[in-house]
């Protein structure tokens, strides 16, 4: 989706911008916020521990495919179908501990504002770790083949797409074969 925005900022912060697993992990904690925000206005009064039942599930969520996805990695390599396997077996899970949750007797309002807390910690790390990623695998771009580092902008290329960025606030994506010249220093997108 970031790439179809021609990098577009706001875009950035809430679809994909790589294929690493960090970035992945928004494909299922946004949707589960937004989500959670959209059913709060229609079911919240009628269920117990609304916001800790969703904050919960989407922790469960991200805590089960980061899990899933080094455990299998580990024993098997990266296999796409695998990726999505875990991502639809997470969302399943989280969203019947979701319910688990509502059905509990009620909880303290503690519990509740630690809910925000951690629901804020989340968008924050996610908004944060989009432009800031630490060198570690999470952060790793499973499909980027190459890139570069010239004059402070990021080159990168993946089998399909190459771009140019000085995140955060400007990308130019380009199509393969007219990205040759994406690893010389003048960038040219034809």
């Amino acid at each position: 989706m970031f790439s179809f925005t021609g990098g577009n900022f706001l875009f950035a912060l809430f679809f994909a911008l790589n294929e690493s697993v960090w970035e992945q992990l928004k494909l299922v904690f946004w949707p589960a916020l937004f989500w959670g925000l959209t059913e709060s206005i229609f079911i919240k009064k009628k269920t117990n521990n609304f916001f800790a039942a969703k904050v919960f599930a989407a922790t469960f969520m991200v805590v089960f495919i980061i899990s899933g996805f080094y455990l299998y990695t580990s024993i098997s390599g990266h296999i796409k179908a695998m990726d999505i396997f875990i991502f639809v077996i997470s969302v399943a899970l989280g969203q019947m501990l979701g319910y688990r949750i509502f059905r509990c007797r009620k909880f303290s309002d503690t519990v509740f504002k630690i809910s925000i807390a951690i629901i804020a910690v989340w968008a924050f790390l996610f908004l944060w770790f989009s432009f800031n990623p630490l060198k570690i695998d999470i952060f790793r771009d499973y499909q980027m083949t190459s890139k570069r580092i010239i004059h402070g902008v990021l080159l990168g290329r993946t089998r399909h797409t190459a771009f140019k960025s000085s995140f955060p606030w400007e990308a130019e994506i380009c199509d393969l074969n007219s990205s040759e010249a994406a690893f010389s220093e003048k960038f040219i997108c034809a």
